[in-house]
């Protein structure tokens, strides 16, 4: 239903969030950053998934390896 992504260039930090997939607004900067990488928080569609219930221990694993 949400998702938001937030990106550390080492210098600014950039965001921009979509819902349903439209994005809502333009990207923005909202802060300095000495960091890099890119964070991305999303609320699962029930409309699309089947089940919306996570298990820790399963995306640890599959986190681990990316």
């Amino acid at each position: 239903t949400k998702l938001c992504v937030k990106v550390h260039d080492g210098e600014n930090i950039w965001e921009q969030s979509y819902k349903v997939g439209v994005p809502q607004g333009e990207v923005t900067n909202t802060g300095k950053t000495d960091r890099t990488g890119t964070e991305v928080t999303f609320w699962a569609d029930p409309e699309i998934f089947e089940e919306t219930y996570y298990e820790y221990e399963v995306l640890l694993k599959i986190l681990m390896f990316i």
